[in-house]
């Protein structure tokens, strides 16, 4: 990130063109970074015990067309459609803490982006009537996770590819904190995965409003 606004602050850049090209980059990083100390503090608050929750009823289509917002520029910048589905009748809401179930989402449709090259993220609100759960699946088209790794990719510091040769950033935190804060929710996270280049699944299930 330094050298990256160096090349703008020191006038090393030849265009427009270039200048913006740093700079994004150096806006890339910082969020990045912003994004890995604030888990890095989530986590270590979930793993003390220190979360307080407020918990209320709250519209999921809200919630999610607000983390759309939120990345649906990042995803245009790959190219990859977003698509965001909900079930015909009345608004179904979901007991949670918003603010953390935001959190949640909006870690799983950035992760969602990150390990998607091309195609689309599909994000549907899938209610389950003879349960008192509903579900929020985020579906992308991207690298997909090997069977073996699927139980351990929930795990804080794990992530499908831990070569040195890598092609995508991040600290292997973000879903094992999503996993936390959604059970601390009383709901419960789950991936599939046809296996490498197949996709992902990630379901994000939550307690429906006004069910016992």
């Amino acid at each position: 990130m330094q050298s990256a606004l160096s090349m703008v602050l020191d006038d090393m850049c030849q265009t427009k063109d270039e200048e913006r090209h740093w700079l994004s980059m150096s806006y890339t990083a910082s969020e990045q970074l912003q994004r890995f100390i604030s888990d890095l503090l989530d986590f270590a608050q979930i793993e003390a015990g220190n979360v307080r929750l407020d918990t209320q009823a709250f519209d999921l289509q809200l919630l999610v067309e607000e983390v759309v917002a939120r990345n649906r520029a990042r995803a245009g910048e790959k190219r990859l459609a977003m698509i965001a589905t909900y079930p015909p009748g009345p608004a179904i809401q979901a007991l949670v803490d918003y603010t953390k179930a935001r959190r949640v989402l909006d870690n799983l449709i950035d992760n969602a982006i990150k390990f998607t090259d091309h195609g689309h993220i599909a994000i549907s609100v899938e209610p389950n009537d003879r349960s008192r759960y509903v579900d929020i699946v985020v579906a992308d088209s991207g690298v997909g996770i090997p069977v073996e790794m699927q139980a351990q990719v929930l795990e804080p510091f794990v992530q499908v590819d831990g070569s040195s040769t890598r092609q995508h950033s991040g600290f292997g935190l973000g879903l094992s904190m999503a996993r936390r804060l959604t059970e601390l929710m009383g709901g419960s996270l789950h991936i599939s995965s046809p296996g490498l280049d197949h996709g992902t699944n990630v379901t994000l299930r939550l307690p429906l409003a006004g069910e016992a």
